[in-house]
């Protein structure tokens, strides 16, 4: 216990993966089947993209700590990572059959069962997640944004509308806001304040890589700039070339200027490393839109 809890200071507290590592494996070697020892293996293991060798140590650890809820928690997280859907959920589930009021739990599981389309069961969990925490901004942001996904969009910007009145700093509500207007048809407005965003948050990836897929991908011609595209993803691209969205949206933007030998190129390295990673469906996905730039075509999706 003490190796672990060291090894989790290093992790958590001290950003020192490689410390960490040490000690875990000096735990294991004593008590080659402690669950906390796997759990903290399999965290990082994961972290490094060893998905593969992450899922044996967690499922090594729920084996032997079979009621731990965050270990179930972890192993969901990494199979929904690889696309691995309803494996993921039922983990979630059991996670939460053990810790019910868990809200990170809650809140994963919500967005697992969103991007299945089941907003229904979705949006309860969001509710429930919110009523258990003290600071709820990043929930009550997840819960506007599958309000509007849902159907509900005129709920969604009247709280969205009013959590920027009484917080007009807090970029992700206008982020939000953004992508609900492009969904409604007010694409134009939402690369305003997208714009004016990034404008006032320069260092915030998270806008710039919205804005540069909304300016890539958009049906609307009139919507769609590929050159200040293309700036955006390429100044993201350097600064996180291992990441595969970001060459997603490289390839994306290099196809909407026409230059679709090279968007080819850049989705094959992001394919590649989606796999790398275990990340099955963002590949799948890539995938798919490099064979529209073979055929030297853009992807155009409407808004994300």
């Amino acid at each position: 216990p003490a190796l672990c809890n060291a090894a989790y200071a290093w992790m958590e507290q001290r950003g020192d993966p490689q410390r960490a590592g040490a000690l875990i494996e000096r735990a294991l070697r004593l008590a080659p089947e402690y669950p906390n020892a796997l759990h903290l293996q399999g965290v990082l293991q994961a972290q490094r993209g060893e998905s593969a060798a992450a899922e044996a140590s967690l499922r090594r650890s729920i084996a032997g700590e079979p009621d731990r809820a965050l270990t179930h928690a972890h192993l969901a997280g990494l199979l929904a990572a690889s696309g691995r859907t309803e494996e993921a959920e039922a983990a979630y589930r059991e996670a939460l059959r053990l810790d019910p009021d868990d809200p990170v739990t809650l809140n994963d599981l919500s967005g697992l069962l969103a991007g299945r389309g089941r907003y229904d069961e979705a949006i309860p969990l969001l509710e429930r997640a919110m009523a258990l925490v003290a600071d709820p901004r990043d929930i009550r942001l997840n819960h506007a944004l599958l309000l509007a996904r849902s159907g509900r969009t005129a709920e969604s910007e009247l709280l969205l509308r009013e959590w920027l009145r009484e917080r007009p700093g807090e970029v992700r509500y206008a982020a939000a806001l953004a992508e609900i207007e492009a969904r409604s048809g007010r694409a134009q407005a939402a690369v305003a304040r997208l714009e004016e965003a990034l404008r006032r948050h320069p260092e915030r990836g998270d806008i710039a890589s919205q804005l540069a897929w909304l300016l890539a991908t958009h049906p609307d011609a009139g919507v769609r700039d590929g050159e200040r595209s293309l700036e955006i993803a390429r100044g993201l691209a350097r600064g996180g070339a291992a990441d595969p969205r970001a060459l997603d949206l490289l390839a994306a933007a290099l196809a909407a200027t026409g230059r679709f030998a090279e968007a080819v190129r850049a989705a094959e390295a992001g394919e590649n490393r989606a796999l790398q990673r275990g990340d099955r469906r963002a590949a799948e996905e890539i995938a798919l839109r490099r064979a529209l730039y073979a055929s030297g075509r853009p992807y155009l999706s409407g808004p994300q």
